[in-house]
């Protein structure tokens, strides 16, 4: 056995310690590494290995991805303490930017204030560009009916603009 397969046994039998099935033998192949069998079902298993994208000297995406999701979550709860209605929110903000975790109180609450005198101004759903503190874009829409608000970062280079089933339009305000 090379050192290669050696290597990938190891990482594959860690990653089943940690979901609790390590009494799974993996069996040697190629194309995919390894083959999982389980009752009547066999499951193919390419190990890979996991680059970051992050460059040198350049910030690490999955601390920002954490620093904006928590700047969501604090938005959230400043615009909830705002006694903003019920909506839910998908915000775009400018790439590149940085926030220092001393500022994010204070970022979070100019942020929910603005999202809250919005929404007070317009009828649900509706979109607006803010352009405040690196929020370049929010799309607002009625939170489902039973449901708790949903708000999120878009990543996708576009606002999320679905609007919800014409039945819960209504059960928000």
């Amino acid at each position: 056995m090379t050192a290669k397969k050696i290597e990938e046994r190891q990482r594959l039998m860690s990653f089943l310690k940690c979901l609790g099935l390590e009494h799974l033998d993996p069996q040697d192949a190629e194309a995919p590494d390894l083959l999982l069998q389980s009752g009547d079902r066999t499951v193919g298993v390419e190990v890979t290995h996991l680059v970051s994208n992050r460059a040198p000297d350049s910030d690490n995406p999955k601390q920002s991805s954490r620093v904006f999701d928590q700047l969501v979550s604090r938005i959230l709860a400043q615009y909830e303490e705002a006694a903003g209605p019920p909506v839910s929110a998908s915000l775009k903000f400018a790439d590149g930017l940085r926030v220092a975790r001393a500022d994010m109180e204070r970022i979070a609450r100019d942020l929910a204030l603005a999202l809250a005198r919005q929404v007070r101004q317009h009828e649900l759903p509706f979109e607006f560009s803010p352009n405040l503190h690196g929020l370049l874009r929010a799309a607002v829409w009625p939170c489902a009916a039973g449901r708790a608000p949903f708000w999120h970062r878009d990543v996708s280079g576009m606002v999320h603009t679905v609007q919800p089933p014409r039945h819960s339009l209504y059960a928000c305000r």
